[in-house]
């Protein structure tokens, strides 16, 4: 895994946790919708006997766990990025890369900020991937979206 797969790891599970996030959000909807009440009698045994909303509060559940548990590797990452980072000699750099890959931002928003040129950012981020040295013991993320 060369240094920007590495950094870009985090701005995925980013991206992944929303995206359960907001599924969840769906069902939860989905669940609490009333739907009229049916007065016709008729017995059918393969019938569930669990209410409606319980399997879409089921779904809830698990999306929200695992959403939690995607939010606890996101951290870790983080955290680890973040002392990568750290060590890269240039403080321009650091920052390009703090901006980037650990705040998300665009290069406009961090050109912004480091008062350069788009040129120059990306003549800065080239340097600064030379200088990042992805640990041995590197977080490596799992996402169902790249299939690793």
């Amino acid at each position: 895994m060369d240094a920007k797969e590495y950094l870009d790891q985090a701005y995925l599970l980013d991206n992944l946790i929303a995206s359960e996030l907001k599924e969840a959000d769906r069902y939860h909807q989905m669940a609490l919708s009333l739907r009229s009440p049916g007065f016709d009698e008729h017995y059918n045994p393969n019938r569930p006997t669990d209410a409606p909303f319980v399997s879409g509060l089921e779904s809830v559940w698990e999306l929200e766990e695992t959403a939690r548990m995607h939010a606890k590797e996101l951290t870790d990452l983080k955290k680890q990025i973040n002392e990568v980072i750290d060590r890269v000699p240039d403080q321009r750099e650091r920052m390009l890369l703090k901006y980037r890959y650990l705040d998300h931002l665009k290069w406009e928003q961090i050109g912004d900020r480091l008062y350069a040129g788009r040129t120059t950012l990306f003549r800065w981020h080239r340097s600064a991937l030379e200088h990042v040295v992805v640990p041995e013991d590197a977080i490596v993320v799992k996402t169902e979206q790249d299939g690793t």
